[in-house]
């Protein structure tokens, strides 16, 4: 079905369902949309990079993000696997943000810490996919809320920067209504 992701617990036999409107389908649509049109966004702007303002904005949304990770309860396991993968993926980012210049040696390294990012949002997508049971019960929906709450800061202060994200957060919100 269209609507619905299926998938296995890693040491359970509990089959979960992940629903438009969940709270793990959300944060599914953070992993695999959002995430990757921040990274496709970037990748655009990897012959110059950003601007220290714009990078600036990218970077308090991502710190927000992980704050927000950082909500679940901690009597999960599962909340130090996300939060591990996510801050790497954040740190990924602070290295592509302070590669300066827009000559050849530069834009091969911000492709190559991109491709850093690229690992690490992989592997939050590997935890999520493998524990889907557990962190669907780590999750509440206000938590995803504040999440996507905070990445929509990005393309609302930089619209022609991140159009994909800003897409990407738009079409997320009109699937969880649509249920």
């Amino acid at each position: 079905m269209k609507n619905k992701v299926e998938a296995r617990a890693s040491s359970k036999s509990k089959e979960l369902t992940a629903i438009r409107g969940t709270a793990i389908w959300a944060f599914n649509q953070f992993r695999e949309d959002a995430l990757v049109q921040l990274m496709i966004d970037l990748m655009e702007k990897e012959t110059s990079g950003l601007e220290d303002g714009q990078a600036e904005i990218v970077t308090q949304s991502l710190e927000k993000v992980a704050l927000h990770l950082s909500a679940m309860p901690d009597k999960f396991w599962i909340r130090t696997s996300v939060m591990e993968a996510f801050d790497k993926f954040k740190e990924a980012f602070l290295k592509w943000k302070n590669i300066n210049g827009s000559d050849q040696k530069s834009i091969e390294s911000r492709r190559k810490v991109l491709k850093k990012m690229r690992d690490e949002r992989h592997k939050l997508a590997t935890v999520t996919r493998k524990n889907m049971f557990i962190l669907s019960q780590a999750l509440d929906l206000k938590l995803i809320e504040n999440i996507y709450e905070a990445l929509s800061l990005i393309p609302r202060a930089l619209p022609e920067i991140f159009a994909n994200l800003g897409k990407a957060l738009l079409r997320i919100n009109k699937k969880k209504t649509e249920g």
